[in-house]
């Protein structure tokens, strides 16, 4: 079983992040817009993290998250994300959250310094050129929001483990 600690989006950001994966026409997200702060492909005891991690939220404020381009990690068929622009809080953020856990419980790709912050919208289901030009397409702008709240999320299937809201 894996382990992901997510960073949450507000319902309108959330919102217009579905229009787009709804535009580049690949399966229903199966679970909704966030930034994966963390993974883990095993499961750090869960109440000790929830207990750390609360601690972390009671003191974190709602981030703000500006949206400014799109990516692809071309692994396969390739996965095409959305670029959240990579701030200060958000990265330390990420960095409290990692230590949390503990850094061999963590993928490497996940550690500070290694991680790359991104909204997935696709999952290599298409392909990236069909993909990427839908994308294009659907793509006005900029978007902007609030990351809300930390969740603990160990899958497969997708199990909710906590939910932390930040201050508001």
């Amino acid at each position: 079983m894996s382990q992901a600690v997510t960073l949450r989006l507000d319902d309108d950001l959330a919102r217009d992040v579905l229009a787009l994966a709804h535009a580049v026409g690949g399966p229903a997200p199966i679970y909704p817009p966030h930034i994966t702060l963390t993974l883990g492909h095993t499961a750090v005891p869960t109440q000790p993290l929830i207990e750390r991690l609360a601690a972390i939220a009671a003191t974190t404020d709602r981030l703000p998250v500006s949206i400014s381009g799109l990516g692809v990690f071309p692994d396969g068929h390739g996965w095409l994300w959305l670029a959240p622009v990579t701030t200060a809080p958000l990265l330390a953020l990420q960095k409290q959250v990692a230590e949390a856990i503990g850094p061999e419980h963590l993928d490497p790709l996940y550690r500070p310094g290694a991680w790359q912050p991104h909204v997935t919208v696709e999952r290599g289901e298409i392909p990236i050129p069909d993909a990427l030009g839908r994308l294009q397409t659907a793509w006005s702008g900029g978007l902007r929001g609030r990351a809300v709240t930390l969740e603990v999320v160990h899958f497969p299937p997708v199990e909710i483990v906590a939910d932390l809201p930040l201050r508001a």
